[in-house]
């Protein structure tokens, strides 16, 4: 419904159409933001003048694409929480100015596979759809297990939802 509402008040713009993928977690759906990503990756990127359609927006698309492709995207500026998206990576490491480093390996990727089956955190089950800031920056190691097709039981519970103004 938040979805569909944005695309309405909005829309059919590139970009809040890729919004509402980070959206759909909140509602219970968080499979569609790779799906995006990776559909974006396949149809879109070029480097080449007119590269990326509907790109008038000041990098706007090409911000959403690298957030995307990269594990998580900060849906609200004011919350300090990223939604999670299952990475196009099979290894990223952030050098944080903490020293201390944030390391997401999903090695399934290479073999074609983009949907989130299960997360670790350090080695401990993570079900939550969204990564808070101020653990990440303790840095760490986030394992994503990946499969061919999405896992429906993944993110699902209302335990595992962001921080909302809405029940």
């Amino acid at each position: 419904m938040i979805g569909i509402l944005l695309l309405h008040i909005n829309g059919l713009n590139a970009l809040e159409t890729k919004l509402v993928d980070f959206v759909n977690p909140m509602i219970g759906t968080a499979n569609s933001i790779t799906e995006s990503a990776l559909k974006f990756s396949e149809n879109r990127e070029g480097n080449v003048s007119g590269g990326l359609s509907g790109n008038d927006d000041s990098g706007q698309m090409s911000a959403w694409y690298v957030f995307a492709s990269l594990v998580f995207y900060p849906v609200s500026p004011a919350v300090p929480e990223y939604i999670i998206s299952g990475p196009l990576f099979e290894k990223i490491t952030f050098e944080l100015t903490t020293q201390k480093k944030i390391i997401i390996q999903a090695p399934e990727t290479a073999e074609g596979k983009a949907y989130i089956q299960e997360i670790k955190w350090n080695g401990k089950p993570y079900s939550k759809v969204h990564l808070n800031h101020n653990e990440l920056l303790q840095g760490g190691l986030i394992e994503f297990k990946m499969g061919e097709t999405p896992n429906l039981n993944w993110g699902v519970f209302k335990k595992d939802s962001p921080y909302s103004l809405t029940p």
